[in-house]
């Protein structure tokens, strides 16, 4: 099943699996969508989500997983709040209570709130949904048992309670107060009340039983104006998950928590990932250029996965990883390794120099580079990886005067110091944001090494 729904107090979950079998889960918030990114589910449905004393499920949450090629569907609750509000951006309604939110009829999440028992209890009712009096309130004026005008007067009366106040006896007392009551209307609210929000999750578990999936409104898209090197995205990467050899979901901030506990194991990855991060930021203000680093990941991918089409699908989800991303974090490799190539064709003797230095102490230098093996890269070119980052770095006046460019006695020795010294204070101490932790994970996740944290 490749489907997730979250439900709660809209639908016994009983009735919602003899409809339609799927991966069943309470109420959503803040980080469950993240958890799914890396895993098999390819469908989220959102019928209810808890918000208040929990942080809901962010907007962005559902941008990312719509963005990572998998769909998500919204109706009765809060489902149909996000997806009234996200249809622009990819995420799919269904039923009346989206229409009402998508037209414009309502617009507060009071209008899906209710108190209710926990999931022990079966999520049992203690309040009444604004939706539901609403409802059943037109329901009455289609019938000719009230006006349209005593249709928004009892309206007005119920929008002004706090929804955990809200009940049918409630309406019925609003009516009798009013002295509208009569025996049918009586018998329609008490004997004969729909539960709108039960009836749009019932029809739509029906639909995708049938195959059926809601129409996508035409997208606009939407732009991430962050990079993937900020706090933001690592708030992002500890709600998300990957998936472990028992096919659960465990939290990325679990495992990072793990990584934390034996740091002194893997703290030595942190120079690697230092390097790594000055090597992006030199080659995202180099002047090469190079048009075939994402050819060369996609054919790496396709040789990665030749003999049996599960192996890459298998090493995501073990490492928490989306297919793009690991593209891109490959296509970065071959992208930097064709521009240290070239940088060592076009300063060759300074290169020899530099490499003959690094040989000559390679148990002090052996941690501050990146090795490309793994691409079938037979050598490091760890000289051009010295000059690619050094150059950018005096470039903006980074460090003592000794390893500046307005020093004359710059030489290849002082250079392969500096950029010791580069690597050992890490980005963080320019300014950049670093985080080691997460440095070190990310790193764990492209060599597929996460489950020894798991």
């Amino acid at each position: 099943m490749n489907t997730a729904v979250f439900l709660g107090p809209s639908l016994p979950r009983k009735i919602a699996k003899s409809i339609f079998p799927a991966n069943y889960f309470p109420p959503i918030k803040l980080g469950d969508l993240y958890k799914l990114t890396a895993s098999h589910i390819q469908t989220v449905v959102i019928v209810d989500g808890l918000f208040d004393a929990t942080t809901p499920v962010w907007h962005r949450e559902i941008l990312a997983f719509i963005n990572s090629n998998k769909k998500v569907i919204g109706c009765s609750s809060m489902g149909a709040l996000r997806a009234a509000e996200m249809a622009p951006y990819g995420m799919r309604g269904y039923g009346k209570i989206f229409q009402w939110y998508r037209d414009g009829v309502i617009d507060g999440d009071d209008e899906v709130s209710l108190l209710h028992g926990t999931e022990e209890l079966g999520y049992l009712k203690i309040s009444e949904p604004m939706v539901n009096l609403r409802h059943n309130i037109s329901r009455a004026v289609d019938q000719g048992l009230l006006s349209e005008y005593q249709q928004s007067v009892l309206i007005n009366q119920l929008g002004e309670l706090y929804f955990g106040d809200r009940s049918v006896n409630g309406l019925l007392e609003n009516i009798d107060e009013h002295g509208w009551q009569s025996t049918e209307l009586t018998a329609l609210i008490k004997n004969d009340f729909e539960d709108i929000k039960a009836i749009d999750a019932e029809n739509l578990l029906e639909e995708l039983q049938r195959g059926n999936l809601p129409d996508r409104e035409e997208s606009k898209g939407w732009f991430q104006a962050t990079n993937k090197h900020n706090a933001i995205a690592d708030i992002e990467l500890g709600y998300r998950g990957t998936v472990n050899e028992n096919y659960a979901v465990v939290p990325n901030l679990e495992i990072l928590a793990s990584l934390r506990h034996q740091w002194s194991k893997y703290s030595g990855m942190e120079t690697q990932a230092s390097a790594w991060q000055f090597l992006r930021l030199a080659l995202d203000n180099s002047s090469k250029s190079d048009t075939s680093s994402y050819s060369e990941a996609e054919n790496y991918k396709d040789h990665h996965t030749q003999r049996n089409p599960e192996v890459l699908n298998k090493l995501l989800t073990n490492n928490g990883l989306l297919e793009e991303e690991w593209i891109n974090e490959h296509r970065f490799l071959f992208q930097l390794y064709n521009a240290l190539e070239q940088g060592a064709k076009e300063n060759a003797e300074e290169s020899d120099k530099l490499q003959t230095l690094i040989e000559a102490d390679s148990s002090k230098y052996k941690m501050l580079f990146l090795d490309f093996s793994r691409l079938g890269k037979a050598h490091s070119l760890e000289a051009s990886q010295v000059s690619l980052v050094t150059d950018w770095a005096r470039y903006r006046g980074f460090g003592p005067f000794e390893y500046g460019s307005a020093n004359p006695r710059v030489n290849e020795e002082s250079s392969l110091e500096y950029y010791h010294w580069l690597i050992t204070h890490g980005p963080g101490h320019f300014g950049y944001y670093w985080n080691p932790l997460i440095a070190v994970f990310r790193k764990l996740q492209l060599e597929d090494r996460l489950s020894e944290l798991i």
